[in-house]
């Protein structure tokens, strides 16, 4: 049988369909991902600068400050990438899990997803099909990997972590751990300065 123009029109036309939606979802993803990751640190951080120069940061602020980048930091490093990712070390579920809610706190992605990128990353290190290739740039390298986990096979890269209970469910919960991230200092301080303590 020979292509027409309506035969090959029938078999793109359904394919077209399909490829909207995922090019939709990427520009929610990367607008949604830039607003956590850019747009609300950026703001944070003018607002601290301003705090600070106008002489109202207490050594609260200071310490909320630390505590979280500590905490978020370990959760990526020790949590998502030491322990789950390269099974470093086995820990009590409650320690797991909190090292990866922290873990989710640093909006780097769900912990599966995370593992996955990051197996995937390891497998093709610098290289076409690395996630995070220096090759793309020093801006995706970095960063814009984070609004593209769609190219990901979790079950190929991350099989292992998908059948783990606990980080599947702080993978599934991740945008509650995400706005707890940015909800709990604010709570906390609010709660102190009413208090009188700060």
């Amino acid at each position: 049988m020979v292509a027409t123009v309506d035969s090959v029109d029938s078999l793109v036309e359904p394919i077209a369909s399909l490829v909207e939606p995922v090019r939709t979802r990427r520009w929610v993803s990367v607008l949604i991902t830039s607003m956590f990751v850019f747009v609300l640190p950026g703001l944070g951080a003018l607002v601290a600068l301003a705090t600070l120069i106008r002489g109202e940061a207490s050594l609260l602020h200071g310490l909320l400050f630390v505590l979280g980048f500590l905490g978020t930091g370990l959760g990526i490093t020790v949590g998502y990438h030491r322990m789950l990712t390269h099974r470093s070390f086995e820990t009590h579920p409650a320690i797991k899990a909190l090292l990866l809610i922290m873990g989710s706190m640093a909006v780097e992605g769900p912990a599966n997803a995370w593992v996955a990128n990051h197996l995937k990353h390891h497998l093709f290190s610098d290289q076409d099909g690395d996630p995070h290739s220096p090759r793309k740039g020093l801006f995706h390298s970095h960063w814009g990997w984070l609004s593209d986990f769609s190219d990901i096979d979790l079950e190929r890269y991350g099989g292992r972590v998908q059948r783990d209970r606990i980080s599947t469910w702080v993978s599934g919960t991740f945008g509650i751990w995400v706005t707890l991230g940015y909800v709990l200092p604010f709570v906390i301080g609010g709660v102190l300065a009413l208090a009188g303590v700060c």
